[in-house]
């Protein structure tokens, strides 16, 4: 993944990178997140951060990059707002591209993520991100 002025880091084991989206609706952010690990622990992440961008009303869609012998989709296609694109799991970089080609919201945030986040700090990230784009205006 490229390095961009928008990375950091909100734990050892996450890494969340921002980038400025095509803005093609009124979704504020799109979250494209490989899916890769098991399916509950997957969905309890991704449900504790839907709750942070919930209560702190941002409006965002998910990706969901699942690999071709990874979790399977239809564990996890009960998720709002969600949608999926099967991937090569010799290629996460190409995955990544495709999931940010889908990406339609006014900032794209990528997580992966190996261990629990916190999703107030990746929250604190996207404002972080939206900030330093203001001042370099």
């Amino acid at each position: 993944m490229t390095i961009s002025p928008f990375t950091a880091t909100a734990t050892a084991a996450t890494t969340a990178t921002f980038v400025p989206g095509p803005g093609r609706t009124g979704v504020d952010l799109t979250l494209v997140l490989p899916m890769h690990g098991s399916a509950t622990a997957l969905r309890y992440v991704v449900g504790r951060l839907i709750e942070a961008l919930y209560s702190q009303c941002i409006s965002f869609e998910m990706v969901a990059i699942a690999d071709i012998d990874g979790v399977p989709a239809a564990e996890l296609s009960d998720l709002p707002l969600t949608r999926y694109i099967r991937a090569d799991r010799q290629d996460p970089d190409s995955s990544i591209t495709t999931g940010l080609a889908m990406a339609s919201g006014q900032w794209i945030g990528v997580l992966d993520f190996d261990d629990e986040i916190d999703p107030y700090d990746f929250i604190e990230l996207l404002h972080q991100a939206r900030e330093r784009s203001v001042s370099q205006v």
